[in-house]
């Protein structure tokens, strides 16, 4: 049976003798374990990142001028260094470390087991997120600046491994029919709607910053734990052990199937003859990526009720983490589901996907030209519905469009290519995130 799947009559394009298995030795995915498996990795890449930025507030609570009372600490005339810096450094350090690991994640992915590489970042993710949660519980007014700089380095680690994390498991869903891929992509959905809805809930609760921390990063310890306990059922069903026995296979006979490899390669010429096919997929991530991040969490979580002098729970308290992080991330979970049923461009077209991803380019005037309290920038959109709607849209097309890159980028490789092709559009993913983020702060200045 042929590994891809038909979308839009192409499956001429996708017929090679290294994607062939034979139909009678295939076994199924007995309860989805498989599908449901790659769903809780991709929710284990992306919570971590998601819930140190949920935790702002309990970071900013550490980092407080201890001498002032403690309703006045939020106040930004009352803010101290650490606590207006926090943010910005955080972001710039796990963006820089991230891209750096994901870098060596693709130059090293052919002399380092994917074994090693699951196991331990997914270890190190563990052990950081529990020390974090110690921290909770432990008073740090007398040492803030320590406590400062412990917890950027401990952010920096967890993107290193996340980095490793999430190009791994990428390109091992790669190997796997497409829509185990689209599975992994949707679980990076999961964990960012989990942590937008563990952020309401814990505003709901009405608990302190320490408690509401405490609760979030001992969630992710245990996801982390979790997806280690996954990881390691996936080599034991034996529908994973059929697709990965055959890439193996594929793998060895090579030399007889691909006349190109019958020669050992360099990590260059390897990435290379990858990207040359899937070049078209790649940049459309990138430029999916470097809008999404320009505009989310930046822009959109700047802009503010129309009527704040309405002093209700809505103004006060709910409307960013809904009309921005709860609706984005429900957004961009949608966006990642609709792959499944709502028509797709053509493997032929790829203008299509670059069309699509350029065109994005206009919801950043769109989402500045609300109420984001700019003196530079009138306001064209007057209502609260306009940012909400362009929120969730930005996250629909953001889950449609990078989905489908990763779901038809493995589809254009023969499989002994497939996991660096799934590394390499993580590493378009990452470029495309570090892009938008610095682009985000160029576009708050105005």
């Amino acid at each position: 049976m042929e590994r891809s799947i038909n979308m839009n009559n192409e499956a001429e394009l996708l017929l090679s003798p290294s994607r062939t298995v034979k139909s009678y030795t295939k076994p199924n995915d007995r309860y989805h374990l498989v599908y449901l498996i790659f769903i809780f990795l991709g929710m284990a890449c992306l919570l971590p990142w998601n819930f140190f930025i949920t935790a702002e507030d309990y970071f900013r609570y550490k980092l407080r001028n201890t001498s002032l009372p403690e309703d006045m600490h939020y106040t930004k005339s009352n803010q101290t260094l650490n606590q207006r810096l926090f943010v910005s450094y955080l972001s710039i350090t796990s963006m820089a470390t991230n891209t750096v690991f994901m870098i060596l994640t693709t130059l090293f992915i052919r002399s380092i087991p994917i074994n090693i590489r699951m196991i331990t970042s997914i270890l190190i993710i563990t052990v950081v997120f529990i020390e974090t949660t110690i921290l909770v519980r432990v008073d740090s007014d007398e040492w803030q600046h320590v406590f400062f700089i412990l917890t950027l380095s401990s952010a920096a680690v967890v993107m290193a491994a996340v980095s490793v994390t999430t190009g791994s498991a990428i390109g091992l869903s790669c190997l796997f029919p497409v829509r185990y891929t689209q599975a992994c992509m949707i679980g990076q959905a999961v964990g960012g709607t989990f942590s937008a809805l563990a952020r309401i809930f814990s505003i709901m609760g009405k608990g302190s910053e320490t408690d509401s921390a405490f609760g979030f990063f001992l969630t992710a310890s245990i996801i982390s734990l979790l997806s280690l306990v996954a990881y390691g059922l996936l080599y034991r069903l034996r529908f994973s052990k059929f697709y990965l026995s055959n890439q193996i296979h594929a793998i060895q006979n090579s030399d007889n199937e691909i006349p190109a490899y019958k020669e050992i390669i360099g990590y260059r010429e390897y990435i290379t003859s990858i990207f040359r096919k899937i070049w078209s997929h790649t940049l459309c991530c990138f430029l999916t990526f470097i809008v999404t991040l320009s505009c989310f969490p930046s822009i959109c979580s700047t802009i503010e009720p129309m009527h704040p002098e309405v002093n209700n729970d809505w103004t006060n308290l709910y409307f960013t983490p809904v009309a921005c992080f709860l609706l984005f991330n429900i957004g961009d979970l949608l966006g990642r589901v609709f792959t499944t049923f709502l028509p797709k461009p053509s493997l032929r077209h790829k203008h299509v996907f670059l069309f699509l991803s350029i065109l994005r380019v206009v919801y950043i005037p769109l989402l500045l030209y609300c109420n984001t309290g700019s003196k530079n920038i009138p306001v064209y959109f007057d209502h609260d519905v306009y940012p909400m709607i362009f929120t969730l849209t930005l996250g629909i097309s953001n889950g449609y469009l990078s989905t489908l890159s990763f779901m038809f980028a493995p589809m254009n490789v023969p499989i002994e290519q497939a996991e660096g092709a799934g590394v390499i559009m993580a590493l378009s993913l990452t470029m495309g995130l570090t892009v938008g983020a610095l682009l985000s702060l160029w576009f708050l200045t105005i």
